[in-house]
């Protein structure tokens, strides 16, 4: 869910950035964002995006005025996975296609550095389009499961531990927003997750300590990695 004044205060940035005018400075109350906003806002045509959006939860009726006070022609382009975002601000919805299953094949390959000859021969093509076929036409599933096998060995056992995963059967409670959707990618970040050391797991889980959004320093992070003794300082070293 985004902050109202997050939001506003990210596109009058890159608004006045465009436009070379100079945004409020310092703390600044939410009325006092509208007016700058809207006088940029209206001065010339814009295409704003506002990506993955997740849900409105009472936010769009904060900003909808001001957003759709700019000039003429202007377009604003919202992505997200739940329909009911769409629906909700009553916008034209454009429902992407599924990848078909020769594209995910072929992404799949790319992502995963493998020659369709080199599975065929070490008997793994077949094992491989059951994993790809798992991914359901999802390009985020298919680049992660991909980005998985590329650090598999050529082996049958390797390959069948992943396309045999009780994982892919793990589905999003049906309470949960974009359930469908959502449940589907699950399996794959799971089983990227699962595949990881442990002391990356472990890093990984401390990043939820922040915000959704929060701009994070790498060297501040990975000196919290080594204070916490998550990494030791060779692998600190690396990482950096």
């Amino acid at each position: 869910k985004p902050n109202r004044m997050g939001l506003l205060q990210k596109i009058l940035k890159e608004v006045c950035k465009e436009s070379k005018g100079e945004p409020l400075k310092g703390s600044t109350s939410f009325p006092d964002l509208c007016t700058q906003l809207q006088g940029e806002l209206s001065k010339s045509k814009f295409l704003l995006v506002l990506d993955d959006v997740w849900e409105l939860d009472g936010w769009w009726g904060d900003v909808e005025g001001i957003l759709l006070g700019g000039a003429m022609e202007s377009k604003i382009l919202i992505t997200s996975r739940n329909a009911e975002v769409c629906q909700g601000i009553g916008a034209r919805m454009h429902k992407l296609p599924k990848m078909s299953l020769d594209e995910s094949w072929s992404l799949f390959l790319r992502v995963a550095k493998k020659q369709e000859h080199e599975l065929v021969t070490h008997n793994l093509k077949g094992i491989g389009e059951k994993i790809v076929a798992k991914c359901g036409g999802l390009p985020l599933v298919v680049q992660t499961v991909g980005s998985l096998m590329r650090t598999k060995g050529m082996t049958k056992d390797d390959w069948e531990s992943v396309e045999k995963s009780e994982i892919w059967k793990w589905k999003m409670p049906a309470s949960s927003s974009s359930s469908e959707i959502s449940g589907s990618i699950l399996p794959g970040l799971i089983l990227s997750y699962d595949d990881l050391p442990h002391y990356l797991k472990s890093c990984f889980v401390y990043c939820c300590i922040y915000p959704k959004d929060y701009e994070i320093e790498r060297d501040t992070l990975v000196m919290q990695w080594m204070a916490h003794g998550l990494i030791d300082q060779d692998k600190g070293i690396d990482v950096e």
